[in-house]
């Protein structure tokens, strides 16, 4: 039984240490592709960010957290509002961050 005990405690106190590293080590990015087609890292998801004459496109706005850095960051990339968001499908990983987006009254396209 103590053996047991010792390793949930080390079990835990690694999974503990290991999200802890994981949090800080957040990489997120802005990139050009081509024109005015940006691609936007968080972590190991991508989506994409298109910059109109009337706007910024956003696909797939991830999630609450990288939504609000993408938002606060597009004035790398432009002055324009975001004006439609694209989601590809309905996974938390790839829409849940919409709804920080849809606060300037952005449209929505899903599939």
């Amino acid at each position: 039984m103590r053996i047991l005990m010792k390793s949930a405690i080390v079990a835990v106190a690694l999974a503990v240490s290991l999200g802890s590293a994981s949090a800080q080590d957040i990489k997120r990015s802005i990139t050009k592709v081509s024109g005015d087609v940006y691609r936007f890292q968080n972590n190991f998801h991508f989506s994409l960010v298109t910059v109109t004459s009337a706007g910024v496109v956003v696909v797939d706005p991830i999630h609450a957290e990288a939504a609000t850095w993408l938002k606060a960051n597009l004035s790398q990339i432009t002055d324009k509002p975001i004006t439609h968001l694209i989601y590809s499908h309905s996974h938390g990983d790839h829409a849940s961050g919409g709804t920080v987006l849809q606060k300037g009254g952005a449209l929505v396209i899903a599939q």
